[in-house]
């Protein structure tokens, strides 16, 4: 399954702006990479620091908006994007410390691919084990829309069968396995080369009331009715 092939991508932005910022965070992502293999001289790393700290505080003046009920609030009609998908901690790609989850859906499944750098070393060559587990937490999450409905992580249990390595495309599928009024019960793994490296179970809750953003609580209307 490709994400070619789903009418329901999730990663498309939705305009310039947040196109141009998850550049951005792409360029960042890779100077934390560059940062943690770097080798270099004290001097070189002193300099590459002030440089860094120049573009930083040009960066600072710019104008900001904090936390994802902000950037919602200011959002251009038309151009509002799924801020999970943009600011998330994990997923967002707009936030340069998520590694970068492409999801997309087909039918009653939700697909999905992540390349984790050095930068998410956990083991020697291999995925820190709490990424992997914040990794399924985020996708399990979005795979919530296959039901129609959303909810906020209530349980995760993660197994892991063998070690997940750095730098290859790893491939994500995750299923509804049932729904209990505002509980929605989740599976997923996460495979390389068709080998299943981790597999989860997630049980998500919609809050009564909502989460406060306007693009998600649409989907808990229709599970609190």
């Amino acid at each position: 399954m490709s994400k070619e092939n789903s009418p329901k991508a999730m990663t498309a932005p939705v305009s310039e702006f947040w196109r141009a910022k998850r550049d951005l965070a792409s360029v960042s992502r890779q100077l934390s990479e560059a940062i943690v293999t770097s080798n270099a001289t004290v001097e070189e790393l002193d300099q590459a620091t002030g440089n860094i700290g120049t573009c930083l505080s040009e960066l600072r003046r710019l104008k900001h908006l904090y936390g994802q009920q902000q950037f919602e609030a200011h959002a251009e009609d038309g151009e509002r994007p799924d801020l999970t998908v943009e600011l998330n901690a994990l997923g967002g790609w707009c936030n340069p410390v998520a590694p970068g989850i492409d999801i997309w859906l087909e039918d009653d499944r939700a697909y999905g691919t992540v390349n984790c750098s050095w930068t998410y070393e956990g083991p020697p060559g291999s995925v820190h084990g709490g990424i992997i587990a914040a990794i399924f937490d985020h996708f399990l999450g979005k795979a919530q829309f296959v039901t129609g409905a959303f909810g906020v992580t209530a349980g995760l249990n993660v197994r892991y069968r063998k070690l997940v390595p750095l730098n290859v495309e790893l491939h994500l599928e995750a299923w509804c396995e049932k729904q209990e009024g505002r509980k929605t019960f989740m599976k997923g793994v996460i495979k390389n080369d068709g080998q299943v490296l981790a597999e989860a179970e997630g049980i998500f809750i919609w809050p009564r009331g909502g989460i406060g953003l306007d693009s998600m609580d649409r989907f808990g209307q229709a599970v609190e009715g």
